[in-house]
């Protein structure tokens, strides 16, 4: 039975950046990135005035999004996946030939997969007057592991005239801006505790709703297959050194045949988004569930869940991924 990993997002900080600046940059690293919070918004940023002769030579960027400011972190979704980016003022390095070497660092964090890719090349330098500055490498694609935050740094040679006078942007496949830094915006707010940080997921079309420890009939060629009941979810608080509580789910599955059900079909969302899997079931969660005729089995999934989370905003999901095509889907609340 296909499975789809279930979202995962961390609420991380970080006290110091890896890696060393260019060979040609003088200048002290910055203070690394910190990815301690996730909602951003703030004013919009200024697009500025059109560059004179000394400024970057680049298309200019249309329109920009809010602004954050440099060493604060934006959310953005980009290639269907949500990241979280933090990006430092950058620092001057070397000249030549009336070039100025620019470097910021960067942490990026995927929030959507187990693991994703991220291409750096999507964070450019704009002038003041919004048009795009050269890089001075060409930044390879990167996997990023959910939950790690991943530090790099991003080298511009831009003219001396603009030196770091800079801003940084965030531009998809079709050359749109979705997140800005600049010199002032907004600062890291804190996060909402009442729900998940996953992506927003609807509740399936046609689907059946219970109440928790109510039973459910999964149907498939007109006859039912199986039972599924999902007991209410059990809070369980986290350590002092994880980032999230957990949240315990009860399922029971009974059936007069022999069923295969998908852990990851079953989802636990909280305000309307998706709550990752415990990290510490993470592999048991690609695991199918096997029922044989007449013993009804029961399992434990787990979820990771925001430190203060309600417990009243959770809803647990069952929908058929897989090409068995169990039906109706239904949702426990």
């Amino acid at each position: 039975m296909t499975t789809v990993p279930v979202i995962m997002a961390f609420a991380l900080a970080a006290s110091g950046c890896g890696g060393s600046d260019d060979a040609g940059n003088s200048a002290q690293s910055p203070q690394a990135p910190n990815l301690s919070t996730t909602a951003t918004s703030g004013s919009t940023g200024d697009t500025g005035s059109s560059a004179g002769g000394g400024g970057c030579s680049g298309k200019q960027v249309g329109s920009l999004p809010e602004a954050t400011k440099w060493g604060n972190t934006a959310n953005f979704e980009l290639w269907d996946k949500r990241y979280a980016l933090n990006v430092s003022a950058p620092t001057a390095g070397a000249t030549t030939e009336g070039k100025q070497r620019v470097v910021a660092k960067f942490g990026v964090l995927v929030k959507d997969e187990y693991v994703a890719t991220f291409n750096s090349g999507v964070i450019r330098l704009i002038d003041e007057g919004g048009r795009l500055c050269d890089a001075a490498t060409v930044p390879p694609m990167k996997a990023l592991a959910a939950g790690k935050v991943q530090y790099d740094s991003i080298m511009f040679d831009v003219p001396e005239a603009v030196g770091t006078d800079v801003r940084a942007v965030v531009l998809d496949g079709s050359g749109k801006a979705v997140a800005l830094f600049a010199p002032t915006g907004a600062t890291d707010a804190a996060a909402d505790p009442t729900a998940c940080t996953g992506t927003k997921t609807a509740v399936p079309a046609a689907a059946t709703t219970l109440a928790f420890g109510k039973p459910h009939n999964l149907m498939s060629d007109g006859r039912v297959i199986a039972t599924v009941t999902v007991a209410a979810p059990v809070k369980r608080a986290g350590s002092a050194d994880e980032p999230t509580d957990f949240v315990d789910v009860k399922v029971t599955v009974s059936t007069q045949w022999l069923a295969s059900l998908g852990r990851s079909d079953f989802v636990l969302t909280g305000g309307g988004r998706r709550c990752p899997t415990d990290p510490a079931d993470k592999i048991k969660a690609f695991a199918p569930l096997i029922v044989t005729p007449d013993e009804p089995s029961q399992e434990t999934l787990a979820f990771a869940v925001p430190k203060g989370s309600s417990i009243e905003t959770f809803a647990m999901q069952y929908a058929d991924t897989g090409s068995s095509a169990y039906t109706p889907p239904a949702v426990w609340k």
